[in-house]
């Protein structure tokens, strides 16, 4: 008996630590797709959202196979989705998501600031 839940304790476990980044919890605006090259998203979040929260919402909608820009937004009203932005869309854009997994690189600004990925990376 014993030997059967440690493996089943595992998948617990296993399933618990990556739904940590799954978030869900905004509306998609819509996106440029650029074919096999990737794809930029236009999103809203909640104006209470937090960093935590944010992060994510990046690593949900971006993915890790192919390129992906986010324009993120607490507001629907700001928002847009098509460049160019106009100046008041890019001055209430709240948070901006870059991932190339051709060069492993990743990037998330929240509010001027740049936030790790942390456990939520999708290199």
């Amino acid at each position: 008996m014993r030997k059967l839940l440690i493996p089943l304790l595992g998948l617990v476990l296993a399933g618990c630590s990556s739904s940590v980044c799954n978030d869900d919890n905004y509306q998609f605006l819509g996106k440029i797709d650029l074919g096999n090259a990737g794809a930029t998203k236009f999103l809203v979040v909640s104006p209470t959202a937090s960093i935590k929260e944010i992060r994510n919402v990046a690593s949900t909608a971006c993915g890790s196979s192919r390129f992906c820009r986010l324009l993120i937004w607490d507001s629907k009203v700001y928002a847009e989705t098509r460049f160019p932005l106009s100046e008041i869309a890019a001055e209430k854009q709240i948070a901006t998501y870059i991932h190339n997994p051709s060069n492993k690189f990743e990037k998330l600004i929240i509010r001027g600031e740049e936030v790790p990925m942390g456990e939520c990376s999708n290199r």
